[in-house]
């Protein structure tokens, strides 16, 4: 399945054939709680991605997913999509890099 790298051009091609979006059935789904890392960056950027490097502009935020995965982010999605929190749940070991690593020092 490959989707159409354009934002503006919203066509879908499964096994080399267009396939309209509304022909899919798609269903409803909402992001899990999960807490991540993030931090807003003022220069642009370059970043190790699962899907390979990609570039940030300036104001973009670099996010660490669970797994330690980086991606960067724009603002405006980011803005619609998390909001700050004032506890990491550190109970929540084997998630992330970061967390493993903060949840020993504590336990020292």
């Amino acid at each position: 399945m490959i989707m159409s790298d354009d934002r503006n051009d919203r066509s879908l091609r499964v096994d080399g054939h267009a396939v309209d979006f509304s022909q899919l059935g798609f269903e409803h789904y909402r992001k899990l709680p999960v807490v991540i890392h993030a931090v807003q960056i003022d220069s642009p950027f370059e970043v190790d991605t699962l899907e390979g490097m990609h570039t940030g502009s300036p104001g973009d935020f670099l996010i660490m997913g669970i797994q330690g995965e980086l991606y960067p982010c724009k603002p405006d999605i980011f803005a619609a999509t998390y909001e700050e929190v004032d506890e990491f749940p550190y109970e929540r070991k084997g998630l992330s890099p970061c967390v493993d690593q903060i949840a020993s020092e504590e336990d020292l």
